[in-house]
């Protein structure tokens, strides 16, 4: 290997240098052994195995000859041992999860320098969306682990941890609620300083408002929790309680306290509050819903009625919203809607959005399109999945990684997306991201077909290369039917020459002329062979009308119509 300054980095002992991984590091082959060498030359995996080192997403393999099972080397050259390649997930930050399989009845977790951090455990919940908490069940009790720290911050001993969504200085937070027994608490998971912001107590319900700042309710009495200075805000609720209330809700206190709702009617003029502060709606008041509408208050933001309403709306009647004012293409007014809906957690909206984002022009947001793809995807949205997928293929809003687009296209396909089968079908036909593979592109779109979404062109086209003629013509004539100008040209081949079916000039002609009402013009040149070959059908003049069409489509006339022609005209 040489640098792009031209200077040797390696010596001439390598038979063979190939990239792998992001193109960091190379594989390579000594005599009769592979191993991999960094960028600088330095050996990073010794030269032991028979067979080529590959790269995953996170790890690097290579087979064992007679087994499933492969040699497994994480990110940093660390070897962890034989695993099937589909059992390993990559967890970033260094950490890899091997999955139950044949010969494994639990799970693996490994760190960055290649030692077990925990094993034996039955699952990671994966309805969280924690920066760096992972949450583990073990024996049927539960624990967090920090992937940047590689440890425990909590072992395995809490009926429940759940991830509340909380944001902080406008991002994604560690914060946690913690349920053990009748106990509920918050267990900041920072990796930096992991604390318990609320100690387990006895609390029927915490609800998150604003960065660190939640509500407490205990013996049926609320309470608000303050963990940092806010200034003194009052919360307009004339519409959200029917004009029952206006309550001051935060105070301008500068260290933890709880402040007793009923303490709160004096911090207001006389007649103001008018809401039984010990009710039970006051949990409900504080759904998850609600607190962007809250927020939006509390920091003096001004509202009208109509923003008020559609903010307190079903996520799913907004989503309907959406829908209509994106098929009415007023596209603005469907961010607007699916966007509060998105917020609140509903899947299907924040696919839509991401669509609108990937997809309209004047409104193509890259980062965007991927957050809620992204989003989405995680919550279980087959669509947003393949949306995913698409974005790691074209490097939307992403580094272009082949390896994490065909990981959610495939996840999509297991979801029998048929649009995901297509695009899987796509990448193994293209012959750039990915070698080209007939076989397997054939196989996604087949499915895709099979799930009533066939790309009729590409199936009689991969057919045609299998031999498969009946089937082929079945697949063109289906394209011809939806005006696929190569399928009308393809049908007329199979006409010609008696592919699949009987020999038909007469349906050829017919196939070759729409493909040219379809904008094919290399189907000039076949019906000029046509015309100046075909018994029955010899005509020199429209051999020599389909030869000036081709002339001035700019096509390259074949030598033995050329040698015709003269042949005729005596020049």
């Amino acid at each position: 290997m040489i640098n792009t300054k031209g200077n040797q980095i390696t010596q001439f002992v390598y038979d063979e240098i190939e990239t792998i991984g992001n193109g960091n590091c190379f594989s390579a082959k000594k005599e009769t052994f592979w191993g991999v060498i960094d960028a600088s030359g330095r050996i990073v995996i010794d030269f032991e195995h028979t067979e080529v080192i590959d790269s995953g997403y996170g790890f690097y393999y290579t087979k064992i000859s007679g087994q499933k099972n492969q040699k497994i080397y994480n990110e940093f050259f660390k070897y962890l041992g034989e695993f099937p390649i589909d059992s390993i997930e990559n967890l970033d930050k260094g950490l890899l999860l091997i999955k139950p399989h044949k010969g494994l009845n639990s799970s693996l977790l490994y760190k960055k320098d290649g030692n077990l951090l925990d094993s034996g455990f039955e699952k990671i919940n994966r309805q969280t969306n924690f920066n760096d908490l992972l949450v583990i069940r073990k024996d049927k009790k539960h624990g967090l682990i920090s992937r940047k720290n590689e440890s425990y911050v909590l072992p395995c001993l809490y009926d429940a941890i759940l991830d509340i969504r909380a944001r902080v200085n406008d991002g994604i937070s560690d914060i946690a609620l913690i349920h053990q027994a009748e106990k509920k608490g918050i267990y900041d998971g920072n990796p930096k300083q992991p604390s318990w912001l609320i100690p387990l107590d006895d609390y029927q319900q915490i609800l998150w408002l604003h960065e660190t700042v939640f509500t407490l309710q205990k013996n049926r009495c609320g309470a608000s929790l303050i963990r940092q200075p806010v200034s003194l805000a009052i919360l307009n609720l004339t519409w959200l309680f029917r004009n029952l209330m206006k309550m001051v809700l935060l105070t301008h206190l500068k260290q933890t306290t709880f402040i007793p709702l009923a303490r709160l009617a004096s911090l207001l003029p006389p007649n103001q509050l008018r809401w039984n502060m010990l009710s039970e709606d006051y949990a409900y008041y504080f759904e998850f819903e609600s607190r962007k509408r809250l927020l939006a208050y509390a920091k003096g933001l001004s509202r009208n009625d109509e923003q008020t309403t559609d903010e307190l709306t079903s996520v799913h009647d907004l989503c309907v919203k959406a829908i209509a004012a994106y098929n009415a293409r007023d596209y603005a007014k469907s961010i607007y809607y699916d966007t509060i809906a998105s917020e609140k957690g509903y899947a299907l909206s924040m696919n839509n959005l991401a669509h609108l984002y990937y997809n309209i022009e004047g409104f193509l947001d890259d980062d965007k399109a991927f957050y809620w793809y992204h989003k989405s995807a995680l919550s279980g949205n087959e669509n947003a999945m393949n949306g995913l997928g698409m974005c790691y293929k074209h490097g939307v809003g992403t580094p272009v990684d082949i390896e994490k687009a065909l990981f959610w296209l495939n996840k999509a396909a297991e979801m029998s997306l048929a649009i995901a089968n297509n695009n899987l079908g796509d990448l193994y036909s293209e012959d750039l991201l990915l070698p080209s593979d007939n076989d397997k592109a054939l196989q996604y779109y087949q499915a895709a077909a099979d799930l009533g979404e066939p790309i009729n062109n590409w199936l009689g086209y991969l057919y045609d290369l299998k031999g498969d003629y009946e089937k082929a013509l079945h697949y063109y004539q289906l394209g011809a039917d939806e005006g696929i100008d190569v399928s009308a040209y393809n049908l007329g081949i199979f006409y010609l020459n008696g592919l699949g079916t009987d020999k038909n000039v007469i349906m050829a002609i017919d196939s070759f002329k729409s493909a040219l009402d379809r904008g094919y013009p290399q189907a000039h040149i076949d019906l000029a062979l046509i015309y100046q070959n075909e018994t029955g059908f010899k005509d020199k003049n429209k051999v020599q009308q389909h030869i000036d069409a081709a002339k001035a489509a700019g096509l390259e006339i074949p030598e033995d119509l050329v040698a015709k022609k003269k042949g005729w005209f005596g020049f």
